[in-house]
């Protein structure tokens, strides 16, 4: 599907629970999977214009949320008590 031809709201709903299972399978605490699958969305809105058709949509919203996962992991450590 290319997303270009689909609104976001559709492709939200349609994946959020797949972007849910990923940033879960991350070991993120409980309390920040939904900031993160949020921040997942957020750069979809952004960036959708931007987006290779020639990829699918699965493997972008799993980097995207990779990264944001391994983001906020860092964030966290740094704000630890050492």
């Amino acid at each position: 599907m290319q997303p270009a031809t689909a609104s976001f709201e559709h492709i939200y709903r349609r994946e959020r629970d797949f972007v849910r299972t990923v940033v879960r399978g991350m070991s993120l605490p409980p309390a920040d999977v939904e900031d993160v699958v949020q921040e997942v969305f957020v750069v979809l809105h952004r960036r959708m214009r931007e987006l290779d058709t020639g990829k699918t949509l699965h493997g972008w919203l799993r980097s995207v949320a990779v990264g944001l996962c391994c983001n906020h992991r860092r964030q966290r450590r740094r704000h630890l008590p050492q």
